[in-house]
């Protein structure tokens, strides 16, 4: 939603003094956390989708939404961040990433114990790998794990992605406000 107000009005894009980032509009600052907290998280999910859930569910059959959700969008988020808005990620970012992994564990953990389900009747777990009920200590090695280790892993990547793409910089000039 953020990228289409931001298209629709495009004096957004324009910067006052293209020097300094304090000076970024709302919309767009709106615009790139959603980048540096989606990407990342994407990836993750993608990578402990296929590594960690898809080899122990009973339903192996491979579906187009099995890999819209777990893959193309992941790679539609890198091209529209990277390749064509080049919205900059910096290093102090990750600490966005560490606040969600933490976030999402506590949440895992309320789900697990409030009884909520997944809306499938074949369990109450969100993913098989992370059942706090009958296998906690696996449980929390792999949140662990997710947290201190494939969380900044995953970071990182998309930050030197984002250097590749030259995607650090913000000058402003190459997006002109169109008058009509």
């Amino acid at each position: 939603i953020t990228a289409c107000i931001v298209t629709y009005r495009r004096k957004y894009l324009t910067q006052p003094n293209a020097n300094f980032h304090d000076e970024l509009s709302i919309p767009v600052k709106i615009m790139w956390f959603l980048y540096v907290w989606s990407v990342p998280n994407e990836l993750i999910i993608t990578l402990l989708f296929w590594a960690l859930d898809y080899p122990v569910r009973e339903d192996k059959s491979l579906r187009f939404d099995t890999f819209t959700n777990h893959g193309i969008i992941a790679l539609l988020l890198l091209i529209d961040g990277n390749l064509i808005a080049r919205i900059p990620l910096r290093i102090k970012d990750i600490v966005v990433m560490e606040i969600y992994s933490i976030l999402y564990l506590i949440w895992t953990v309320i789900h697990a114990f409030s009884g909520l389900g997944n809306g499938n009747k074949k369990g109450d777990t969100l993913y098989e790998v992370i059942d706090w009920k009958n296998k906690p200590i696996a449980t929390l090695i792999t949140s662990i794990l997710g947290v201190v280790v494939v969380a900044p892993i995953m970071f990182m990547l998309v930050w030197l992605l984002s250097l590749i793409g030259k995607g650090f910089t913000f000058t402003g000039g190459r997006r002109q406000l169109h008058v009509y």
